[in-house]
Protein backbone atom coordinates (compact mmCIF):
# COMPACT_ATOMS: atom_id res chain seq x y z
CA UNK A 1 0.00 0.00 0.00
CA UNK A 2 2.79 2.32 0.87
CA UNK A 3 4.52 1.60 -2.22
CA UNK A 4 1.22 2.00 -4.60
CA UNK A 5 0.98 5.20 -2.15
CA UNK A 6 4.25 6.70 -3.01
CA UNK A 7 3.93 6.14 -7.10
CA UNK A 8 0.82 7.96 -7.59
CA UNK A 9 2.13 10.94 -5.51
CA UNK A 10 5.48 10.25 -7.87
CA UNK A 11 3.02 10.49 -10.31
CA UNK A 12 0.85 13.52 -9.22
CA UNK A 13 4.17 15.44 -8.85
CA UNK A 14 5.52 14.95 -12.84
CA UNK A 15 1.98 15.61 -14.00
CA UNK A 16 1.97 19.07 -11.67
CA UNK A 17 5.28 19.83 -13.32
CA UNK A 18 4.35 19.14 -16.82
CA UNK A 19 1.64 20.99 -15.99
CA UNK A 20 3.60 24.51 -15.20
CA UNK A 21 6.06 24.16 -18.07
CA UNK A 22 3.53 23.99 -20.16
CA UNK A 23 1.98 26.83 -18.91
CA UNK A 24 5.07 28.66 -19.10
CA UNK A 25 5.69 27.49 -22.12
CA UNK A 26 2.19 29.05 -23.10
CA UNK A 27 2.21 31.91 -21.42
CA UNK A 28 5.89 32.87 -23.27
CA UNK A 29 4.15 32.25 -26.20
CA UNK A 30 1.58 34.36 -25.85
CA UNK A 31 3.87 36.97 -24.57
CA UNK A 32 5.71 36.77 -28.08
CA UNK A 33 2.95 36.97 -30.03
CA UNK A 34 0.95 39.73 -28.02
CA UNK A 35 2.43 42.52 -30.87
CA UNK A 36 -0.09 42.47 -33.77
CA UNK A 37 -0.24 43.51 -37.21
CA UNK A 38 -2.22 46.80 -36.20
CA UNK A 39 0.02 47.58 -33.18
CA UNK A 40 3.07 47.34 -35.64
CA UNK A 41 1.45 49.37 -38.35
CA UNK A 42 0.86 52.00 -35.45
CA UNK A 43 4.59 52.48 -34.92
CA UNK A 44 6.70 55.62 -36.65
CA UNK A 45 10.18 56.11 -37.11
CA UNK A 46 10.91 59.69 -36.01
CA UNK A 47 14.14 62.00 -35.74
CA UNK A 48 14.91 62.43 -32.31
CA UNK A 49 13.99 65.87 -31.09
CA UNK A 50 17.16 67.35 -29.31
CA UNK A 51 18.41 68.43 -32.95
CA UNK A 52 18.70 70.33 -35.68
CA UNK A 53 17.99 68.99 -39.24
CA UNK A 54 20.67 70.37 -41.81
CA UNK A 55 21.92 68.70 -45.10
CA UNK A 56 25.27 66.91 -44.80
CA UNK A 57 24.70 66.07 -41.27
CA UNK A 58 24.07 63.11 -39.63
CA UNK A 59 20.33 63.55 -38.55
CA UNK A 60 19.22 60.86 -35.78
CA UNK A 61 15.57 58.70 -35.63
CA UNK A 62 14.42 55.87 -33.30
CA UNK A 63 11.58 53.47 -33.20
CA UNK A 64 10.31 51.65 -30.08
CA UNK A 65 9.01 48.25 -30.51
CA UNK A 66 7.34 47.05 -27.50
CA UNK A 67 7.72 43.57 -26.32
CA UNK A 68 9.79 42.16 -28.56
CA UNK A 69 13.43 40.95 -27.76
CA UNK A 70 16.15 42.27 -29.85
CA UNK A 71 17.04 38.94 -30.90
CA UNK A 72 13.69 38.70 -32.61
CA UNK A 73 14.38 41.53 -34.66
CA UNK A 74 16.31 42.15 -37.82
CA UNK A 75 16.58 45.70 -39.59
CA UNK A 76 16.43 44.76 -43.38
CA UNK A 77 18.14 46.77 -46.42
CA UNK A 78 15.59 49.45 -48.51
CA UNK A 79 16.33 51.07 -51.54
CA UNK A 80 16.47 55.15 -51.17
CA UNK A 81 16.86 58.07 -53.13
CA UNK A 82 20.30 59.07 -54.29
CA UNK A 83 20.07 62.33 -51.66
CA UNK A 84 19.98 60.01 -49.03
CA UNK A 85 22.67 58.19 -47.55
CA UNK A 86 21.98 55.82 -44.56
CA UNK A 87 24.91 56.27 -42.24
CA UNK A 88 24.37 53.48 -39.29
CA UNK A 89 21.82 51.03 -38.09
CA UNK A 90 21.69 50.08 -34.39
CA UNK A 91 19.18 48.23 -32.20
CA UNK A 92 19.48 47.70 -28.82
CA UNK A 93 17.26 45.99 -25.81
CA UNK A 94 15.27 49.02 -23.93
CA UNK A 95 14.40 47.14 -20.67
CA UNK A 96 13.12 50.29 -19.32
CA UNK A 97 10.30 50.52 -21.58
CA UNK A 98 10.18 46.63 -22.21
CA UNK A 99 11.38 46.52 -26.00
CA UNK A 100 13.41 46.69 -28.56
CA UNK A 101 14.70 50.38 -29.82
CA UNK A 102 15.79 50.36 -33.55
CA UNK A 103 18.17 54.03 -34.17
CA UNK A 104 19.03 55.06 -37.76
CA UNK A 105 21.66 57.80 -38.61
CA UNK A 106 20.73 59.71 -42.52
CA UNK A 107 22.32 62.25 -44.17
CA UNK A 108 20.52 64.44 -46.73
CA UNK A 109 22.34 66.10 -49.45
CA UNK A 110 19.33 68.33 -50.73
CA UNK A 111 17.29 70.53 -48.33
CA UNK A 112 13.25 70.06 -48.76
CA UNK A 113 10.32 68.19 -47.66
CA UNK A 114 10.99 64.29 -47.26
CA UNK A 115 9.21 60.90 -46.89
CA UNK A 116 11.57 58.08 -46.18
CA UNK A 117 10.62 55.01 -47.50
CA UNK A 118 9.09 52.40 -45.54
CA UNK A 119 11.55 50.39 -43.47
CA UNK A 120 11.69 46.98 -43.96
CA UNK A 121 12.11 45.03 -40.70
CA UNK A 122 11.66 41.31 -39.63
CA UNK A 123 9.66 41.15 -36.31
CA UNK A 124 9.31 37.09 -35.36
CA UNK A 125 10.29 35.92 -38.48
CA UNK A 126 7.71 38.22 -39.91
CA UNK A 127 8.54 40.94 -42.65
CA UNK A 128 6.97 44.13 -41.62
CA UNK A 129 7.53 47.71 -42.65
CA UNK A 130 7.80 50.86 -40.86
CA UNK A 131 6.79 54.11 -41.74
CA UNK A 132 8.83 57.51 -41.21
CA UNK A 133 7.22 60.92 -40.00
CA UNK A 134 7.66 63.07 -42.55
CA UNK A 135 10.45 65.52 -42.14
CA UNK A 136 11.88 69.01 -43.59
CA UNK A 137 15.29 69.36 -43.78
CA UNK A 138 17.29 72.71 -44.23
CA UNK A 139 20.92 74.23 -45.22
CA UNK A 140 22.92 75.00 -42.15
CA UNK A 141 23.32 78.98 -42.50
CA UNK A 142 26.44 78.81 -41.11
CA UNK A 143 27.60 76.88 -43.91
CA UNK A 144 26.12 79.33 -46.25
CA UNK A 145 27.77 82.18 -48.86
CA UNK A 146 26.49 85.79 -48.16
CA UNK A 147 23.88 86.83 -50.37
CA UNK A 148 22.04 90.05 -51.53
CA UNK A 149 18.16 89.63 -52.65
CA UNK A 150 16.52 92.26 -53.66
CA UNK A 151 12.91 92.75 -53.43
CA UNK A 152 10.11 94.42 -55.67
CA UNK A 153 6.43 95.68 -54.00
CA UNK A 154 5.34 93.51 -57.30
CA UNK A 155 6.70 90.59 -55.95
CA UNK A 156 9.77 90.15 -58.06
CA UNK A 157 12.82 89.35 -56.51
CA UNK A 158 15.97 88.47 -57.39
CA UNK A 159 20.02 87.60 -55.36
CA UNK A 160 23.13 88.31 -56.01
CA UNK A 161 23.74 84.32 -56.37
CA UNK A 162 20.91 84.18 -59.39
CA UNK A 163 22.29 83.42 -63.09
CA UNK A 164 21.09 85.73 -66.46
CA UNK A 165 22.93 88.36 -66.23
CA UNK A 166 21.84 91.35 -68.18
CA UNK A 167 18.13 89.38 -67.88
CA UNK A 168 14.93 92.07 -68.09
CA UNK A 169 13.35 91.34 -64.93
CA UNK A 170 10.02 92.72 -66.21
CA UNK A 171 7.94 95.78 -67.47
CA UNK A 172 7.18 99.06 -66.22
CA UNK A 173 5.52 102.23 -67.81
CA UNK A 174 7.68 105.44 -67.68
CA UNK A 175 7.09 107.37 -64.91
CA UNK A 176 5.89 104.76 -62.40
CA UNK A 177 7.67 104.14 -59.17
CA UNK A 178 9.29 101.44 -58.85
CA UNK A 179 9.39 99.95 -54.99
CA UNK A 180 12.14 97.60 -53.91
CA UNK A 181 14.31 96.57 -50.70
CA UNK A 182 17.68 95.60 -50.45
CA UNK A 183 18.08 92.50 -48.34
CA UNK A 184 21.31 90.72 -46.79
CA UNK A 185 21.38 86.77 -46.20
CA UNK A 186 23.98 84.44 -43.97
CA UNK A 187 25.75 87.34 -42.41
CA UNK A 188 27.18 88.43 -38.91
CA UNK A 189 26.79 92.58 -39.76
CA UNK A 190 27.51 94.65 -42.85
CA UNK A 191 30.08 96.66 -42.99
CA UNK A 192 29.54 99.05 -46.53
CA UNK A 193 26.96 99.20 -48.74
CA UNK A 194 26.67 101.74 -51.53
CA UNK A 195 25.36 102.13 -54.91
CA UNK A 196 25.56 103.99 -58.04
CA UNK A 197 23.14 105.98 -59.64
CA UNK A 198 21.48 104.84 -62.58
CA UNK A 199 20.86 106.79 -66.35
CA UNK A 200 17.85 108.52 -67.53
CA UNK A 201 15.55 107.92 -63.94
CA UNK A 202 15.06 109.28 -60.76
CA UNK A 203 16.50 107.05 -58.04
CA UNK A 204 15.93 108.16 -54.36
CA UNK A 205 16.11 106.24 -51.06
CA UNK A 206 13.46 106.32 -49.35
CA UNK A 207 14.48 104.22 -45.69
CA UNK A 208 17.08 103.18 -44.12
CA UNK A 209 17.56 100.44 -41.82
CA UNK A 210 19.73 100.36 -38.61
CA UNK A 211 22.25 98.13 -39.84
CA UNK A 212 24.30 97.57 -36.42
CA UNK A 213 20.62 95.85 -35.47
CA UNK A 214 22.10 92.82 -37.39
CA UNK A 215 25.37 92.29 -34.69
CA UNK A 216 23.58 89.98 -32.72
CA UNK A 217 23.62 87.59 -35.54
CA UNK A 218 27.09 86.42 -34.52
CA UNK A 219 26.22 84.08 -32.66
CA UNK A 220 22.67 82.96 -34.01
CA UNK A 221 22.70 81.96 -37.41
CA UNK A 222 19.24 82.21 -39.69
CA UNK A 223 17.79 82.34 -42.47
CA UNK A 224 16.47 85.88 -42.35
CA UNK A 225 16.14 88.05 -44.70
CA UNK A 226 17.90 91.48 -42.92
CA UNK A 227 16.48 94.63 -44.54
CA UNK A 228 19.16 97.57 -45.10
CA UNK A 229 16.91 100.19 -47.27
CA UNK A 230 14.58 100.72 -49.14
CA UNK A 231 14.36 102.77 -52.28
CA UNK A 232 12.27 104.15 -55.36
CA UNK A 233 13.18 103.88 -59.39
CA UNK A 234 11.00 106.25 -61.88
CA UNK A 235 12.31 105.31 -65.29
CA UNK A 236 12.12 108.53 -67.42
CA UNK A 237 12.33 107.36 -71.31
CA UNK A 238 11.42 104.06 -72.15
CA UNK A 239 13.59 100.46 -72.79
CA UNK A 240 15.16 98.42 -71.32
CA UNK A 241 17.28 100.40 -68.27
CA UNK A 242 20.11 99.13 -66.33
CA UNK A 243 19.07 97.87 -62.48
CA UNK A 244 21.04 99.87 -60.12
CA UNK A 245 24.66 98.78 -59.20
CA UNK A 246 24.46 97.81 -55.70
CA UNK A 247 28.10 97.07 -53.64
CA UNK A 248 27.52 95.41 -50.17
CA UNK A 249 30.59 94.58 -48.30
CA UNK A 250 29.60 92.10 -45.41
CA UNK A 251 31.64 89.80 -42.84
CA UNK A 252 30.07 86.28 -42.64
CA UNK A 253 29.52 83.93 -39.66
CA UNK A 254 33.09 82.82 -39.87
CA UNK A 255 34.21 86.34 -39.36
CA UNK A 256 35.44 86.74 -43.31
CA UNK A 257 34.86 89.41 -45.32
CA UNK A 258 33.65 89.97 -49.01
CA UNK A 259 32.41 92.04 -51.62
CA UNK A 260 29.07 91.28 -52.87
CA UNK A 261 27.39 92.77 -55.99
CA UNK A 262 23.97 92.23 -57.69
CA UNK A 263 24.51 90.83 -61.27
CA UNK A 264 23.42 92.87 -64.11
CA UNK A 265 19.74 93.30 -64.69
CA UNK A 266 17.06 95.12 -66.91
CA UNK A 267 13.43 97.23 -66.01
CA UNK A 268 12.27 96.95 -69.39
CA UNK A 269 10.37 100.85 -69.68
CA UNK A 270 7.19 100.89 -71.75
CA UNK A 271 5.17 104.12 -73.23
CA UNK A 272 3.03 105.29 -70.47
CA UNK A 273 -0.28 107.12 -72.05
CA UNK A 274 -0.98 109.37 -68.95
CA UNK A 275 2.43 110.62 -68.63
CA UNK A 276 4.83 112.89 -70.79
CA UNK A 277 7.21 110.90 -72.96
CA UNK A 278 9.57 113.74 -73.82
CA UNK A 279 11.86 114.53 -71.10
CA UNK A 280 13.51 118.28 -70.48
CA UNK A 281 16.83 118.34 -69.37
CA UNK A 282 15.90 120.21 -65.93
CA UNK A 283 14.40 116.66 -64.60
CA UNK A 284 17.40 115.53 -64.60
CA UNK A 285 18.89 117.95 -63.03
CA UNK A 286 16.80 117.56 -59.99
CA UNK A 287 16.53 114.04 -60.15
CA UNK A 288 20.09 112.73 -59.09
CA UNK A 289 19.90 111.81 -55.09
CA UNK A 290 22.71 113.04 -53.54
CA UNK A 291 25.55 110.25 -51.23
CA UNK A 292 25.51 106.97 -52.49
CA UNK A 293 26.82 105.71 -48.48
CA UNK A 294 25.04 105.14 -45.65
CA UNK A 295 28.72 106.09 -44.26
CA UNK A 296 28.50 109.12 -45.88
CA UNK A 297 27.63 111.74 -44.15
CA UNK A 298 28.03 115.17 -46.29
CA UNK A 299 25.83 117.83 -45.31
CA UNK A 300 23.26 120.46 -46.68
CA UNK A 301 25.48 123.15 -46.08
CA UNK A 302 29.21 123.02 -47.83
CA UNK A 303 32.19 123.01 -44.74
CA UNK A 304 35.19 124.55 -46.07
CA UNK A 305 39.35 123.82 -45.13
CA UNK A 306 38.52 126.45 -42.18
CA UNK A 307 35.94 124.75 -40.64
CA UNK A 308 37.46 121.36 -40.45
CA UNK A 309 40.48 123.74 -38.93
CA UNK A 310 38.14 125.35 -36.54
CA UNK A 311 36.61 121.73 -35.66
CA UNK A 312 39.98 120.57 -35.17
CA UNK A 313 40.77 123.45 -32.86
CA UNK A 314 38.38 123.10 -30.73
CA UNK A 315 38.02 119.42 -30.10
CA UNK A 316 41.97 119.92 -29.14
CA UNK A 317 40.92 122.09 -26.58
CA UNK A 318 37.87 120.10 -25.31
CA UNK A 319 40.14 117.50 -24.59
CA UNK A 320 43.10 118.98 -23.12
CA UNK A 321 40.73 121.71 -20.98
CA UNK A 322 40.83 120.71 -16.95
CA UNK A 323 38.63 123.49 -15.35
CA UNK A 324 36.67 124.61 -18.48
CA UNK A 325 35.82 121.33 -19.92
CA UNK A 326 31.94 121.80 -20.24
CA UNK A 327 32.41 125.27 -21.40
CA UNK A 328 35.00 123.98 -24.38
CA UNK A 329 32.94 120.68 -25.12
CA UNK A 330 29.49 123.03 -25.25
CA UNK A 331 31.53 125.33 -27.66
CA UNK A 332 32.54 122.09 -29.76
CA UNK A 333 28.85 121.03 -30.22
CA UNK A 334 27.49 124.39 -30.52
CA UNK A 335 29.85 124.68 -34.00
CA UNK A 336 29.12 120.89 -35.17
CA UNK A 337 25.36 122.07 -35.16
CA UNK A 338 25.93 125.16 -37.27
CA UNK A 339 27.60 122.93 -39.61
CA UNK A 340 25.02 120.29 -39.68
CA UNK A 341 27.35 117.50 -38.32
CA UNK A 342 26.29 114.50 -36.39
CA UNK A 343 27.70 115.30 -32.69
CA UNK A 344 27.81 113.32 -29.24
CA UNK A 345 26.96 114.07 -26.38
CA UNK A 346 29.84 113.29 -24.67
CA UNK A 347 33.43 113.97 -25.04
CA UNK A 348 36.62 112.58 -24.16
CA UNK A 349 38.04 114.58 -21.04
CA UNK A 350 41.62 112.18 -20.60
CA UNK A 351 42.98 115.42 -18.90
CA UNK A 352 40.70 115.65 -16.09
CA UNK A 353 40.51 111.85 -15.73
CA UNK A 354 44.25 111.57 -15.99
CA UNK A 355 44.92 114.48 -13.19
CA UNK A 356 41.78 112.72 -10.99
CA UNK A 357 43.92 109.08 -11.15
CA UNK A 358 47.13 111.04 -11.28
CA UNK A 359 46.60 112.95 -7.54
CA UNK A 360 45.02 109.69 -6.41
CA UNK A 361 48.07 107.29 -7.37
CA UNK A 362 50.54 110.35 -5.56
CA UNK A 363 47.92 109.88 -2.35
CA UNK A 364 48.23 106.49 -2.14
CA UNK A 365 52.14 106.49 -2.54
CA UNK A 366 52.77 109.09 0.45
CA UNK A 367 50.86 107.20 2.70
CA UNK A 368 52.58 103.88 1.77
CA UNK A 369 56.08 105.31 1.97
CA UNK A 370 54.46 106.65 5.98
CA UNK A 371 53.97 103.36 7.03
CA UNK A 372 57.18 101.88 5.38
CA UNK A 373 58.57 104.16 7.37
CA UNK A 374 56.19 103.43 10.58
CA UNK A 375 57.27 99.25 9.36
CA UNK A 376 53.40 98.53 9.60
CA UNK A 377 53.60 95.48 7.93
CA UNK A 378 49.71 95.32 7.37
CA UNK A 379 49.18 98.68 6.05
CA UNK A 380 52.01 98.39 3.67
CA UNK A 381 49.72 95.47 2.33
CA UNK A 382 47.00 97.26 2.06
CA UNK A 383 48.02 100.31 0.18
CA UNK A 384 50.67 98.71 -1.81
CA UNK A 385 47.92 96.88 -3.37
CA UNK A 386 46.15 100.13 -3.73
CA UNK A 387 48.87 101.81 -5.41
CA UNK A 388 49.43 98.96 -8.05
CA UNK A 389 45.16 99.05 -9.20
CA UNK A 390 45.56 102.43 -9.08
CA UNK A 391 48.35 102.66 -11.90
CA UNK A 392 46.41 100.47 -14.55
CA UNK A 393 43.57 102.79 -14.89
CA UNK A 394 46.54 105.91 -15.38
CA UNK A 395 47.89 103.79 -17.90
CA UNK A 396 45.35 103.09 -19.65
CA UNK A 397 44.53 107.16 -19.52
CA UNK A 398 48.53 107.58 -20.57
CA UNK A 399 47.79 105.21 -23.73
CA UNK A 400 44.27 106.45 -24.90
CA UNK A 401 45.44 109.87 -24.94
CA UNK A 402 48.33 109.19 -27.01
CA UNK A 403 45.50 108.00 -29.68
CA UNK A 404 45.55 110.37 -32.93
CA UNK A 405 42.47 111.79 -34.33
CA UNK A 406 41.74 114.07 -36.85
CA UNK A 407 39.11 115.76 -38.83
CA UNK A 408 38.64 114.98 -42.42
CA UNK A 409 38.18 117.35 -44.91
CA UNK A 410 36.87 115.59 -47.67
CA UNK A 411 38.81 112.14 -48.59
CA UNK A 412 38.52 109.02 -50.48
CA UNK A 413 40.02 105.72 -48.81
CA UNK A 414 41.31 102.97 -50.66
CA UNK A 415 41.97 99.60 -50.02
CA UNK A 416 46.06 100.03 -50.11
CA UNK A 417 48.51 103.16 -50.24
CA UNK A 418 48.50 103.82 -54.11
CA UNK A 419 46.46 106.49 -55.96
CA UNK A 420 45.53 103.85 -58.54
CA UNK A 421 43.97 101.31 -56.03
CA UNK A 422 40.21 100.85 -55.76
CA UNK A 423 38.56 103.40 -53.87
CA UNK A 424 36.24 101.86 -50.74
CA UNK A 425 34.09 104.95 -49.67
CA UNK A 426 33.39 108.63 -49.40
CA UNK A 427 34.31 110.32 -46.35
CA UNK A 428 32.82 113.88 -46.01
CA UNK A 429 34.55 117.00 -44.47
CA UNK A 430 33.93 117.41 -41.09
CA UNK A 431 34.20 114.22 -40.31
CA UNK A 432 36.05 112.81 -37.05
CA UNK A 433 38.70 110.49 -38.17
CA UNK A 434 40.65 108.02 -36.37
CA UNK A 435 44.29 107.52 -37.34
CA UNK A 436 45.65 103.55 -36.56
CA UNK A 437 48.89 103.46 -39.38
CA UNK A 438 51.11 105.93 -41.24
CA UNK A 439 52.90 104.81 -44.05
CA UNK A 440 55.16 107.47 -45.67
CA UNK A 441 52.20 110.06 -47.45
CA UNK A 442 49.58 107.95 -46.29
CA UNK A 443 47.63 107.07 -43.08
CA UNK A 444 44.88 104.34 -42.29
CA UNK A 445 41.95 105.98 -40.67
CA UNK A 446 39.25 104.37 -38.97
CA UNK A 447 35.46 105.89 -39.61
CA UNK A 448 32.62 104.02 -38.01
CA UNK A 449 32.87 100.01 -39.27
CA UNK A 450 34.85 102.08 -42.32
CA UNK A 451 38.51 101.92 -42.73
CA UNK A 452 41.31 102.51 -45.29
CA UNK A 453 43.98 104.40 -46.30
CA UNK A 454 43.91 108.40 -47.41
CA UNK A 455 46.67 110.68 -48.06
CA UNK A 456 47.92 112.77 -45.07
CA UNK A 457 47.29 116.62 -46.23
CA UNK A 458 43.33 115.60 -46.34
CA UNK A 459 43.08 115.44 -42.74
CA UNK A 460 43.72 118.07 -39.89
CA UNK A 461 45.72 116.70 -36.72
CA UNK A 462 43.82 117.29 -33.34
CA UNK A 463 46.41 117.92 -31.32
Amino acid sequence: MEKQRNKSISKSCRRLLIFIFTAIILNSSLYAQNLTAGEINQLRISPDEDQIMFTKTDIRFEVLIPRVKSSQVQVLSSQLPSDIILKTVRKLEDYENDGTKIELWYSFEKKGHYQLPALPVMIQNRRRNLRFIPITVDDDPAKQSPRVVVKFSNGVSFASNDEGHGRVLYNAKVGQKQQFTVYVQYISHVVQFSWDIPKDSIFTQTEEFDITEVKYREKNYTHDLIPVASFEWTGLKTGPLDMVKLKTVVTDYNGYRSEIFLPACKINFTENSKATTTVEDKIFDSAFFQGNNFDDTSNQTSITEEDCQKLADLYSLEQNSLLNYSQKHRERIDFENSLGLPTTSYGNNYMAYIHVVAIICLVLLVLLILFIKKKNKFAILIFSVLFSLSLVPLVNLLVKKTDTYAICKGTTIRSVPEEKAEAISEIGAGNKVHITEKAGKWIYIDFGETGGWCLKDTVIIIK
